[in-house]
């Protein structure tokens, strides 16, 4: 019998590894794939987790890397309930300042390894799996002096709508070759999974098909829960500079006593970003 796994990509660190934490306790795993470059931040997750984790160190930038990962599936042949392509990075300078191979990267793992990731891993998915796409608030508009990183982050979100009105497509033909209404399907997925990458759900429960939401349509509360999203959206890109939240809260009570990184305001907290953005800026030149 296969397993039910869960593929987590970028599992290390940021928002891949609040993923695995999330969904460890949310659903029950007979396995964590866990994909990233660093074996040692994979394998100290294991202590975190109910379910057992493989520690599955690849580049997923890198085509051979991928390749690794599309034997492991055809191996194991396993029943991947969950996937998440939380892979990435960014590079924030003005685009005449990287250099080619910069930004090359950046489309090879933002892009291409989101793409082949969810290619191969859909041959294992049966109905009621789940798959989170992770963009970035930098995909809806052009963004200045990260622009191959904002372009890299709205190919995801245009490759994920789509994708989305397919997997609904064939929930539907599928639904219809079982005799039923297809009006029955129903959209189902939470504002966080419509903000992050619009979750695609595929195939049927016995009593209708399972699609996605139309992410357009969010109601005032999904309006006040994307908010809550961007604020940790920013604080994981704080933490990545290998910021604590411990130093985050005391910068700010020097400038706003009473307040913390949950109290913020919003605008405040894009300030310090940008403010640690120039600090690590200045220390890289």
């Amino acid at each position: 019998m296969s397993k039910k796994i869960a593929v987590i990509t970028g599992a290390s660190s940021g928002m891949g590894r609040e993923f695995v934490l999330a969904l460890d306790k949310q659903q029950e795993f007979d396995e964590l794939w866990l994909i990233a470059r660093r074996r040692d931040r994979l394998e100290a997750l294991a202590s975190e987790t109910r379910a057992p984790v493989r520690a599955i160190p690849l580049d997923l930038g890198v085509q051979s890397e991928i390749d690794k990962y599309k034997e492991l599936l055809e191996t194991e042949q396993p029943d991947v309930r969950v996937l998440v392509n939380a892979a990435g990075f960014g590079k924030f300078k003005a685009f005449t300042d990287l250099s080619l191979e910069e930004q090359l990267a950046m489309i090879d793992l933002n892009d291409k390894a989101l793409v082949s990731v969810t290619y191969l891993t859909l041959p294992y998915m049966k109905e009621g799996s789940c798959i989170y796409q992770l963009g970035s608030l930098s995909s809806f508009q052009p963004v200045p002096y990260i622009n191959v990183y904002g372009a890299s982050k709205a190919f995801v979100l245009s490759f994920s709508r789509a994708l989305n009105k397919e997997l609904l497509a064939f929930a539907r033909e599928a639904e219809d070759k079982k005799g039923m209404d297809a009006a029955q399907v129903t959209g189902s997925t939470s504002s966080y999974a419509r903000k992050y990458a619009l979750c695609g759900l595929l195939g049927l429960d016995d009593s209708k098909a399972k699609a996605v939401a139309d992410p357009d349509t969010l109601s005032p509360a999904d309006h006040e829960e994307a908010k809550d999203t961007e604020r940790q959206e920013i604080l994981m890109e704080i933490y990545d500079m290998d910021i604590t939240r411990k130093e985050v809260d005391e910068q700010i009570a020097v400038y706003y006593k009473g307040k913390d990184a949950d109290t913020i305001e919003l605008s405040r907290l894009k300030a310090l970003l940008k403010y640690y953005q120039k600090t690590k800026k200045a220390k890289e030149s």
